[in-house]
């Protein structure tokens, strides 16, 4: 009985300050299916964290899909600094999304190419805790999906200012975490992502590295991700 009324003053005091904490998909932007289905991803975020960074910015995130059956890949959301390669009046962040980068072929275009190939699914920094994204997917497809997302000058103990005496002159801070998983292009179909592993602090690495020791804050950013398809 404490559990239930605990758990019902959490929801109230979410509902309270704005915040959902259980976000349930639903289609709002996409119309026409022409008999495809709809996947949407409903995101939490916790923006608060990045007030207490050194630079007070919101995080750079990714969304994509990858087709093991037909080797698509499919970028269905990300922010626009680390989309386009766009760091005006910002420090420049190589190591922003690197996963996504090596992934979604970003890395082999310049950035006149890059602007066009990713400005249809580019949005600004999240300033709302609630992000909401749609993609048209042919039915019956299977798809993994993947989420990355990094926060500068997050620093910690372990991913310091200075770590192995090398400066981050890049003030990435904790390094970016990937989550992920798959669903099925099937009407009711849903996913929840688990957390797969993080990049790197310093350079810009391919792969996934599956230990997290050391990650903290980090772990915080993302509160809740919901997958849902709908035909």
């Amino acid at each position: 009985m404490k559990k239930y009324f605990l758990m019902a003053i959490i929801v109230g005091i979410g509902v309270w300050l704005g915040i959902n904490l259980y976000p349930e998909a639903e289609p709002i932007l996409i119309k026409n299916t022409d008999g495809k289905c709809i996947l949407v991803a409903s995101i939490v975020l916790d923006l608060s964290i990045g007030f207490n960074t050194i630079y007070g910015e919101q995080p750079q995130l990714a969304i994509w899909l990858e087709n093991e059956k037909t080797n698509e890949i499919k970028t269905i959301y990300v922010t626009s600094r680390a989309g386009k390669d766009d760091w005006s009046g910002k420090i420049m962040c190589q190591v922003a999304l690197p996963f996504w980068e090596s992934r979604s072929g970003a890395l082999e275009l310049n950035k006149i190419l890059r602007k066009t190939e990713f400005d249809a699914v580019s949005s600004a920094t999240p300033n709302s805790e609630e992000l909401h994204v749609e993609a048209l997917l042919d039915s019956a497809s299977v798809w993994k999906y993947f989420i990355e997302v990094n926060l500068s000058g997050d620093y910690n103990e372990m991913f310091n200012l200075y770590p192995n005496n090398t400066m981050d002159s890049e003030g990435n801070g904790q390094p970016s975490l990937i989550y992920g998983g798959s669903i099925a292009a099937l009407n009711g179909e849903y996913s929840e992502p688990t957390l797969l592993g993080r990049t790197g602090q310093i350079a810009a690495i391919s792969s996934i590295i599956t230990d997290v020791n050391g990650i903290t804050t980090a772990k915080d950013i993302i509160k809740k991700v919901k997958l849902k398809v709908f035909k």
